[in-house]
């Protein structure tokens, strides 16, 4: 409740650079995202506490988050078809930028109010004002499902932001599609993110696979498919997209697992310490999140160094740089969900 205004300050914040010179610009522009990254922290890391606090059932838990994944996917859908053309209604684009985003903040206040003002805490835990930080870090630390769901997170994280940065160099000079492929890719990723939940919640509602084999399984069938699809390298617009749809559905279901399990990881160090710690948790993940999204785009930066791929200048690849396309999209990605697996 009380990050939502900042939370909106900052969104419009970022886009209200005022005209200043050189290295004055940079600096606002890294304190108002910082600012715009801790005040979102602000208000995720207790809406997703608030999961454990809102119900004790693993279960009721999983489905509330089999609900709210595809609904995000549905409000990234919304953004990328809608905020364009608003932007597209002002003769002033930097203009169309401060006034669409500082309603879309006004809009996060709304909804983060809405969702304080008719949710309750019905978990009870005595709250101890008199445990520090740094004894819910040492409690965080001995939680081996924790640490656990931080690792898959960062790699899952890492071959998220290889797969899909790496798809547009796959698309463009691999199988040699024309670029308007490349949106219809991650609109497939967008509605597989709304399905994917929704046949989670189905399987273990049924109890037809348990939580951790269906983790395992969609780990190993997800390598599998991209490693296919790196094999192939055809240049099938519809084979690719298939291959890549169900890649990304037996990817995403680790999302929606990993996410309804931070309860079940709070509730576990509860068992062991008399210790509920789901906030920090929580943050775990969020920074496991950020983490894996940082050395993901390192890495595809890195390999496309080595192989001297020069965007401003690249017409044609090279057969060595057709390869490190490959490389990223498919391969590396295929291995990462190999490690996940073993990791689970």
């Amino acid at each position: 409740m009380y990050f939502s205004i900042p939370y909106d300050l900052s969104c419009a914040a970022v886009f209200f650079c005022p005209d200043l010179e050189g290295v004055y610009k940079t600096i606002y522009a890294y304190v108002t995202y910082i600012f715009l990254v801790l005040t979102f922290t602000c208000v995720c890391v207790p809406y997703i506490s608030l999961l454990g606090a809102i119900s004790s059932d693993s279960q009721e838990r999983f489905s509330i988050n089999a609900l709210r994944f595809p609904l995000t996917k549905v409000a990234y859908i919304i953004c990328s078809l809608i905020v364009p053309g608003l932007i597209a209604l002002f003769d002033n684009e930097i203009l169309g930028y401060r006034v669409i985003m500082s309603g879309i903040g006004i809009l996060c206040i709304v909804l983060v109010l809405l969702c304080f003002f008719n949710t309750k805490e019905r978990v009870y835990t005595p709250v101890d004002n008199s445990l520090s930080f740094k004894k819910q870090f040492t409690l965080m630390l001995k939680n081996d499902q924790a640490m656990c769901m931080f690792v898959c997170q960062a790699i899952t994280m890492i071959q998220n932001t290889l797969k899909f940065g790496a798809a547009a160099y796959f698309i463009k000079y691999v199988i040699e599609a024309p670029t308007s492929s490349h949106s219809a890719l991650l609109i497939a990723g967008s509605v597989v993110g709304i399905i994917a939940p929704l046949f989670a919640n189905y399987l273990l509602k049924h109890h037809l696979i348990s939580r951790k084999n269906l983790l395992v399984l969609s780990q190993i069938v997800g390598g599998v498919i991209l490693f296919i699809l790196g094999l192939l390298a055809s240049d099938s617009i519809l084979v690719n997209c298939v291959l890549f749809f169900v890649s990304i559905l037996a990817g995403e279901l680790i999302a929606i697992l990993m996410w309804a399990s931070v309860a079940d990881a709070g509730d576990y160090g509860y068992d062991k310490d008399a210790v509920r710690i789901t906030g920090i948790i929580s943050g775990g993940m969020l920074f496991a999140t950020k983490l894996g999204m940082a050395l993901g785009g390192a890495l595809l930066g890195y390999v496309l160094a080595f192989y001297d791929y020069d965007p401003a200048l690249a017409q044609n690849a090279s057969d060595e740089q057709i390869f490190a396309f490959i490389l990223l999209f498919a391969y590396f990605t295929r291995s990462l969900h190999a490690t996940c697996s073993l990791c689970l």
